[in-house]
């Protein structure tokens, strides 16, 4: 498996770069010389490009009308100065239980609604955003 990681890490790094740094390419080279992978990770694709191919414009879109729904049914009702609190993130892991037995892409989509939603005004009032480059990062499965 390491063999692998590194072999696509290589593959990946042999692209090249044609965009400036960002503090998020400055601790990725920091990561990489600490594996022993020495050197930026480049591609010849702009952070655009990237984009549209990892985020489709249809999911970005179901999102949005989830939001805007969401909106309607619920937080409307804020102007009543009722205070009304969700668990945003159980109802998320939730939907992404359901996901794994049904394989129904909806509740991808509403978890990510929800998460989106608990980014913006979060319940947690410890919330903070803080780039963790060196954090727990998504396993591969084989």
């Amino acid at each position: 498996m390491v063999t692998s990681m590194l072999s696509s890490t290589k593959r990946y790094r042999e692209r090249i770069v044609k965009v400036a740094k960002t503090n998020h390419d400055y601790l990725r080279e920091r990561a990489f010389r600490r594996a022993g992978l020495i050197g930026p990770i480049q591609t010849n694709l702009t952070p655009d490009e990237i984009a549209s191919m990892q985020l489709p414009e249809r999911f970005l879109e179901l999102i949005r009308n989830r939001v805007v729904m969401g909106y309607l049914r619920y937080e409307s009702l804020d102007r009543s100065g009722k205070v009304r609190k969700y668990d945003r993130v159980k109802s998320a892991i939730e939907r992404l239980e359901e996901f794994k037995k049904d394989g129904n892409l909806e509740h991808v989509v509403d978890a990510a609604a929800l998460l989106w939603r608990e980014f913006a005004k979060p319940s947690n009032p410890n919330a903070r955003f803080r780039a963790m480059d060196d954090g727990p990062h998504t396993k591969e499965v084989t």
